[in-house]
């Protein structure tokens, strides 16, 4: 594609195969808890149901069950990727260290807002007598820590470790024969890796009624439908275009970017998120729980602002992987 193909003939400066070993055992540790909490969410799901409790406690089944399966696609996910680290292979690296500059730029900016939404809802509970002044302050610092540690630490140290020459070289030697990543400067592989992402939720949309925000309305059932399998479609096709480094899908991507962001920010100022959460099939007893906070704009306001960053970063992100789209002249694809 880029013509780069690296083989290593000899052995990396320092064997970082132990540390390889190491994280990759974490990474298997990871993936064997996300898979409990799915056996958890489901198991719980049918003892209330066998208790007759579910109804009572705002359960919505099809949301408990895109839980579960959230909880199964990252288990899967980081078995695969600490399996791949521990055998040094090459493909794992990359997508290891793709997904890590992802996950700390989202928790980074997530642990903002989490703050922002956090505490105004915590605040609100405290002011309202339904816990205790130093309960809700404590609960505020708990769920900041976790994830500033879960969402910014862990991810970082993927970065710090998996970005490192010698690890590179390890991955290299042991695995001289190029891997499909290869095909891909990393940078791109990020654009590949969030478009697949946004493919894969959109069709998960369905678990609550299609409800998606639509230039200035909120969709749900069957227009919902179209437009989120419409978005999907065009995001699959986009990422795999990228992969293949066709210009077209990086101006494609830009546009669709640029329209999803709009759509979503225009429908946040005018409409009612308390009706996109009802056409999303939240059930009343949680709806009641958020009324305070979506009434004075807890919510909306981190989305807001979210939006338009969130557009710019995907844009700069974009722009700055057009240098790979030049063939045999783009420069080295692996700039970690």
């Amino acid at each position: 594609m880029n013509g780069h193909t690296r083989i290593a003939p000899l052995p990396p400066v320092k064997d970082r195969r132990t540390r390889l070993i190491a994280l990759g055992v974490v990474q298997l540790c990871f993936g064997a808890l996300c898979a409990l909490f799915a056996v958890l969410i489901i198991f719980s799901m049918f003892a209330m149901r066998a208790l007759g409790q579910e109804t009572a406690a705002g359960m919505n089944p099809q949301m408990t069950l895109m839980g579960m399966a959230f909880y199964c696609a990252i288990a899967a996910w980081f078995i695969t990727m600490g399996v791949g680290s521990i055998l040094a292979r090459r493909w794992a690296r990359a997508l290891i260290l793709t997904s890590a500059w992802i996950w700390l730029v989202c928790g980074l900016s997530g642990t903002v807002f989490l703050g922002m939404m956090m505490g105004d809802m915590f605040d609100m509970m405290a002011a309202n007598g339904q816990t205790p002044p130093g309960f809700a302050q404590a609960m505020k610092i708990s769920m900041i820590v976790f994830s500033a540690v879960f969402y910014v630490a862990f991810p970082g140290a993927l970065v710090l470790f998996y970005r490192g020459a010698d690890v590179r070289a390890t991955c290299e030697y042991r695995n001289p024969a190029p891997s499909w990543t290869d095909a891909c400067p990393m940078p791109v592989l990020a654009h590949v890796l969030l478009f697949v992402t946004l493919s894969v939720s959109m069709l998960l949309m369905g678990a609550y009624n299609w409800a998606l925000p639509f230039f200035g309305v909120i969709l749900s059932g069957p227009g919902g439908a179209a437009a989120a399998i419409t978005v999907a479609g065009l995001s699959a096709g986009l990422a795999w275009g990228a992969y293949k480094l066709k210009p077209a899908a990086l101006w494609g991507s830009a546009a669709l970017v640029l329209a999803w962001g709009g759509s979503a920010f225009v429908t946040f100022i005018r409409a009612d998120l308390m009706e996109f959460y009802e056409k999303a099939g939240v059930p009343p007893q949680q709806l009641d729980m958020m009324r305070p906070l979506l009434e004075t704009g807890g919510f909306q306001k981190p989305m807001l602002i979210g939006i338009p960053l969130w557009v710019v970063a995907l844009l700069a992100l974009l722009i700055y992987t057009k240098r790979y789209y030049g063939g045999a002249d783009a420069p080295d694809p692996d700039p970690a």
